[in-house]
């Protein structure tokens, strides 16, 4: 019913040749946002310690050249300007994003570290490509969040991805989520014991 809705409104908003994939994201199911975030948690924490520094280093070569990462993600003003021209295509922008990527490196660092919001929504439409384009595979989603967003799942399998550093810490930072996850479960547990000792044993 509710993705009828959906295309109703888009239907009496936009042109007839609506992009499908349009309707698609907008109705995201909860299991794969859940996934998003659960891939950007991890990707925060290799490259933010979680959000909590944002001192990222000068890129000295290649296509970054002179510049710096950007916030939680580690997100490159290249990366910004495509994503935002992408969502732009898709009608997913918002003008402040697209005036957020017309900005210098700088100063686009800056107001997207000072607007988490923007940030975030920047972050889950590339996770959800990068995740896409390798059928929910997160290492190598994490490859290719290091080493190029539109790399085929085909080249990748072809790269030792599984020995580079940057996929061994998403996999570390990925079993101690787990890790707290299994507990969180083993101390509701205990606490339902708790409350009703006769469910003990009882499965």
């Amino acid at each position: 019913m509710k993705l009828i809705l959906i295309l109703l409104m888009v239907l009496f908003t936009v042109p007839i040749n609506f992009d499908i994939k349009k309707v698609r994201q907008l109705e995201m199911s909860d299991e794969r946002r859940s996934k998003i975030n659960r891939f950007l948690n991890n990707i925060s924490n290799i490259e933010s310690s979680g959000g909590k520094n944002f001192d990222h280093k000068k890129i000295n070569y290649g296509m970054h050249r002179g510049h710096r990462a950007i916030g939680r993600y580690g997100l490159m003003p290249n990366t910004v300007k495509e994503v935002v021209n992408r969502m732009k295509a898709s009608g997913l922008a918002s003008p402040e994003l697209v005036s957020t990527a017309r900005q210098s490196p700088d100063v686009m660092k800056k107001l997207l570290e000072a607007n988490p919001e923007q940030e975030s929504r920047l972050a889950e439409f590339l996770a959800n490509k990068v995740l896409d384009n390798q059928n929910d595979d997160e290492e190598k989603a994490a490859y290719s969040w290091i080493q190029g967003h539109n790399l085929s799942p085909e080249k990748i399998e072809k790269r030792k991805y599984k020995d580079l550093d940057y996929v061994k810490k998403y996999n570390k930072y990925e079993k101690i989520r787990k890790q707290l996850e299994d507990q969180q479960v083993e101390d509701q547990k205990l606490q339902e014991l708790r409350v009703n000792p006769l469910n003990q044993g009882v499965e």
